[in-house]
């Protein structure tokens, strides 16, 4: 049975045969690229491996169809701008990270912001990664 390969945010990807593939099947696409670009090829199907830069211009990708469909999302980020943008992304998992801490303590017991390990008495260092405690 065929499956499709759909690709997400209408990117354009080259090298692809048709939009439907057998399970098993090695499925290879691939796009122009810039040097100054850090590209981030994702499905939440299939683990996606580059075979690099050809010779073309394109970098070049594949899979192994499953049994089910497929959806492939390029995204990309100029490496000259992403300093501010990768900043604020570091600085909303923080927040998150410490949000989740907080949520997460009850009682007596304490958890390490660092390693996520939990112990029941305060302690000065985490047992399990060293991280000193507040």
């Amino acid at each position: 049975m065929k499956h499709k390969v759909m690709i997400g945010r209408n990117n354009e990807l080259y090298g692809l045969t048709g939009d439907m593939y057998e399970e098993g099947e090695k499925v290879t696409f691939s796009f122009y690229y810039r040097t100054d670009t850090n590209y981030h090829v994702i499905s939440p199907q299939v683990r996606i491996e580059c075979e690099g830069a050809q010779p073309n211009g394109k970098l070049q990708y594949y899979f192994i169809m499953p049994d089910c469909d497929v959806t492939v999302d390029v995204d990309w980020e100029n490496s000259m701008t992403a300093l501010p943008t990768t900043l604020k992304k570091m600085k909303k998992l923080e927040k998150n990270k410490m949000d989740l801490i907080r949520a997460v303590r009850k009682g007596n017991r304490e958890y390490c912001p660092e390693c996520g390990y939990h112990f029941e008495e305060p302690m000065k260092f985490c047992p399990e990664c060293g991280h000193k405690m507040d």
